[in-house]
């Protein structure tokens, strides 16, 4: 079913209306708004110290790398790395179960 009309939703609306639909469990909800935030507080921190993220992270400066930990609650660069992998992992597992790839049997 068609849940949205038109665009323009924030990730939060669109969490609580796939929730309400029984589309996705609180818990589910719960990851992908912590993850939304994570990785939208990582691009607007790279936007105010670069203005073009698709510069790579081993050009950063310390204190830009220092800017990104300290903005994001975290010790260290490899405990940013990490949480922003684990929540990739399970943005992916959930929309895997959510939006199961195709097979060769699907219409």
């Amino acid at each position: 079913a068609d849940h949205f009309t038109g665009t323009g939703q924030s990730p939060f609306e669109i969490f609580t209306t796939l929730q309400t639909a029984d589309e996705l469990s609180a818990e589910d909800a719960n990851e992908l708004e912590t993850a939304s935030l994570l990785f939208a507080n990582v691009q607007n921190n790279l936007r105010l110290c670069l203005g073009n993220v698709g510069q790579n992270t081993e050009s950063f400066s310390p204190a830009v790398l220092r800017f990104l930990v300290e903005t994001n609650d975290v010790a260290e660069e490899a405990q940013l790395i990490a949480a922003l992998d684990t929540s990739r992992q399970k943005v992916q597992v959930l929309f895997d179960r959510i939006f199961p790839p195709k097979t060769d049997a699907d219409p």
